[in-house]
């Protein structure tokens, strides 16, 4: 199960990088753009994706963490903190892991194959819609 779990984290961790680059190409023409003038239809589509992408990133992992004492208690843990103390749980008894320990896995399991649903979604759907409006520009698609 440990193994399993490593993977989930490492699945998480690979989307995370994934938004977060194409977050930042998106804002980076969205601000190019901006200081064109007169691309305001693209540049609202360049926010709206950005929004799109933070919330699934949100899903991910807690991006209003400021790293001060009380985060664990204003916001609530999300997927990948969620693995990470399975995983460190799991990883460091010396039994096998218990049945609730399994159900909790399959449950984030699940929660993860749907947030990969989503993020693929925004990427196939909204992030190419994005990229033909900025190719008629002659601007570089964002990968």
């Amino acid at each position: 199960m440990q193994q399993d779990i490593m993977a989930d984290a490492d699945s998480a961790v690979t989307m995370i990088n994934r938004i977060e680059s194409v977050r930042r190409q998106v804002l980076d023409t969205r601000d190019m753009l901006a200081e064109r003038g007169g691309q305001d239809e693209i540049v609202a589509a360049a926010e709206a994706l950005n929004e799109t992408l933070v919330g699934v990133e949100q899903e991910l992992f807690q991006m209003r963490a400021t790293g001060t004492g009380q985060d664990g208690v204003r916001y609530p843990s999300r997927l990948m903190s969620r693995l990470a103390y399975l995983l460190n749980t799991v990883g460091v008894a010396d039994v096998p892991p218990t049945d609730q320990e399994g159900e909790v896995h399959v449950v984030l399991k699940e929660r993860l194959r749907l947030i990969a649903a989503a993020v693929e979604a925004a990427m196939d759907d909204d992030l190419e819609e994005f990229n033909r409006m900025i190719q008629s520009l002659g601007l570089r698609v964002i990968s």
